[in-house]
């Protein structure tokens, strides 16, 4: 008796766990078919959401076309319109260099006048009190000459005071530039002066370049050149370097 109850509850046990099986299964494939059909609308949703988007960029990318091509014809626009101006400025800059070099030149012309005038009632001063030079015989102020070698060519030269076998030749500038002063120093060690002034050929040239103001450098090169730098000294113009000239 003990034994067929045990083996009654044991076919029931079976039962209630082949019916826990099967409502398992079904509960199974219900979720499996729900999350097939979760997928599937997902994948819809996203093929919708794609077809859009690209929708949207090709739209997007359009309208960024139109403008840069817009934006391209302004640029055109605003390029031709830049040079025009451009060329502009610069004719009225060529125009306004133009007045501005001949106004320096004016000037420079004026001021280099102005400083002759002022070397010039200095020089005979100059050379009684540093060279013991006396009676002038010949003073040449501003005196253009040809060549005596090459016709083709003539020099202004600014003032030459003539004492006997000596020549005070001085050649006055603005200022003392680099250039100024190498092509005095030419003149002086090529003795070129006598290709234009041949009678003098033989004469000692005493060499004084001047302007109002000699940097230190400056007073140093021509020392070093053995050329006197005559300038501005208290009120009147003298001889700046004439202990540092080795004669």
């Amino acid at each position: 008796m003990i034994i067929e109850d045990k083996v009654s509850e044991l076919e029931e046990m079976l039962k209630r766990l082949a019916y826990i099986q099967m409502n398992s299964q079904m509960n199974t494939d219900r979720i499996i078919n729900e999350l097939k059909e979760d997928s599937r609308k997902f994948r819809e949703d996203i093929k919708k959401d794609l077809e859009k988007t690209r929708e949207d960029m090709k739209k997007s990318a359009e309208r960024l076309d139109e403008k840069l091509a817009k934006n391209s014809e302004d640029m055109k626009e605003d390029t031709r319109k830049l040079h025009e101006e451009l060329d502009r400025f610069r004719e009225t800059m060529e125009k306004d260099r133009e007045k501005m070099n001949k106004k320096w030149g004016d000037l420079a012309n004026k001021w280099g006048t102005i400083l002759e005038d002022m070397v010039i009632p200095n020089i005979e001063e100059v050379a009684e009190k540093r060279f013991s030079l006396t009676d002038c015989d010949d003073l040449m102020i501003r005196r253009t000459k040809k060549n005596s070698k090459c016709r083709e060519k003539s020099r202004e030269f600014d003032i030459i005071a003539v004492y006997g076998n000596k020549i005070l030749l001085n050649e006055t500038k603005a200022s003392p530039k680099q250039d100024y002063m190498n092509n005095y120093i030419q003149l002086i060690k090529t003795c070129e002066f006598f290709d234009y002034f041949p009678e003098y050929k033989g004469y000692e040239i005493i060499p004084i370049f001047s302007t109002l103001y000699f940097p230190d450098e400056a007073l140093k090169y021509l020392s070093k050149n053995k050329i006197y730098a005559m300038g501005i000294k208290k009120d009147s113009m003298d001889i700046l370097n004439f202990d540092d000239v080795e004669r």
